[in-house]
């Protein structure tokens, strides 16, 4: 029996499996049903593919299988139930909850299906094809589509049609740079990659019930944000590197929360930063910093998006409101400047940035962007104290508060000090809240002191 377990295993993913037999892989060979519904996995299989066809083969057609609809629900979940298992539903408001908690729980069975090889070679969390075209064909997101089409409010937003896109909306212009339609089709897609990025942890996925509960929040979010354009918040992640913290974190800096990378930053770390800069203390000890970041910084950004018919307005430049409320580069670059004045050492410690990654509401995968590091000047790989974390969190709220006019005096080996104005505008082009510019011995002798 073990024997047939490995062949479905290989074919299905153990997530899968498990799923199916509604039960851990360890417990399936002791149970009657279980056993069974192995046996007809691999019979099925054998009618289909010799035993040494490509597993991908194998798994192309078995997945295509349990994707098929059987009175109304798609074969993995009907045999989900059969084999014991349990899917509850979150409780709903309207028909149009209700219709995307139900196609969440018909879509999850796929969603731990082993990466595609194609998909994986892209960043982010992107959604298999088969899940894609299951949110498209399935009469449960036909009925959705139909029913959107009666709100007043959402109908307004897909107000463009044609025979080859179908329902689309105007151009969305978004507080994180990007702009582009929404089409009909594919806004169940968006819902559920929202939801699948949102899952607690990347190695073990979530239960079915959680993923509709994720699905349903992911869409309220997206049904407020489209007819009303609110302004809400979104999560923004900032790697940098050059120093290491002294533990694992999380560490508070006003806004953000600053820790070490772990397994959730997996698939917003570009896969063009890999390595390492080395670097022998005097003491003989090396220190190593990783070029995609040894420092994440994230936080809860406010996220804006304007709607533009092309064809009628025209948008010279990018929307005003949309730029000020972008505030990644002004918080990162507070980050910056605070580490700059409140380390003192025989060299200078600095972070340069490495990757961002932005969790847009009205995109199929997360938003990123990044910067090389190896390009940056004077990086000296650093480990900070625990005394030195806490200097850092102290100057960031000296750089980030209101007010008036504040004088920091920086004594480093570089000499001389910094003046730093937070109620000025700022020498960065970007950052309204900081400007920096050096200062002589006069000036550092009457400053405040904080």
């Amino acid at each position: 029996m073990q024997s047939q377990i490995d062949q479905a295993v290989a074919t299905l993913g153990r997530p899968l499996l498990e799923f199916v037999c509604a039960r851990p892989l360890e417990e399936i060979a002791a149970n009657e049903s279980a056993r069974s519904l192995v046996s007809t996995i691999n019979s099925v299989l054998a009618t289909v593919t010799g035993p040494d066809q490509d597993p991908n083969i194998m798994r192309s057609y078995l997945k295509y299988r349990l994707s098929e609809e059987v009175d109304g629900e798609v074969l993995a979940v009907t045999l989900h139930k059969q084999a014991g298992g349990v899917v509850s539903l979150p409780n709903t408001d309207d028909q149009l909850d209700e219709l995307v908690v139900r196609i969440a729980a018909e879509c999850y069975p796929f969603l731990l299906l082993p990466i595609d090889p194609f998909f994986a070679a892209f960043q982010g969390d992107r959604l298999d094809s088969l899940v894609s075209s299951l949110l498209i064909r399935h009469h449960l997101s036909v009925e959705f589509r139909s029913q959107l089409l009666t709100d007043q409010s959402l109908a307004a937003v897909f107000n463009n049609h044609s025979t080859t896109s179908g329902h689309t909306t105007d151009m969305i212009y978004r507080s994180t740079g990007r702009g582009s339609s929404l089409q009909l089709w594919t806004l169940l897609d968006l819902v559920m990659s929202g939801a699948w990025r949102a899952r607690p942890t990347r190695d073990t996925p979530p239960g079915i019930s959680v993923f509709c509960e994720l699905a349903l929040e992911r869409w309220r979010l997206i049904r407020r944000l489209l007819p009303t354009k609110q302004r809400v918040t979104v999560s923004a992640y900032l790697a940098f590197a050059g120093v290491r913290l002294p533990s694992t974190g999380p560490y508070t800096f006003g806004d953000f929360i600053v820790r070490q990378p772990n397994e959730q930053d997996t698939d917003r770390i570009p896969k063009s930063l890999p390595g390492q800069l080395t670097m022998t203390t005097s003491a003989g000890n090396e220190i190593s910093i990783e070029y995609s970041g040894d420092i994440v910084a994230e936080a809860q950004v406010p996220y804006m998006s304007l709607f533009r018919r092309e064809s009628v307005e025209s948008i010279p430049e990018w929307p005003t409101e949309l730029r000020k409320a972008n505030r990644i580069v002004e918080l990162g670059e507070q980050l910056r400047v605070s580490l700059l004045l409140s380390i003192v050492r025989e060299q200078r410690v600095q972070i340069v940035p490495s990757w961002q990654a932005i969790d847009d509401p009205l995109e199929h995968a997360i938003t990123q962007q990044w910067s090389d590091p190896r390009h940056a000047m004077g990086l000296v790989p650093t480990i900070l104290t625990e005394e030195e974390v806490s200097r850092w969190q102290d100057w960031f709220g000296y750089v980030t508060s209101p007010g008036s006019e504040k004088r920091f005096d920086s004594r480093g080996p570089w000499g001389g000090g910094y003046y730093a104005d937070s109620a000025s505008k700022s020498c960065y082009a970007r950052s309204p809240g900081v400007r920096l510019r050096p200062c002589n011995a006069a000036a550092i002798g009457k400053r405040e002191n904080y």
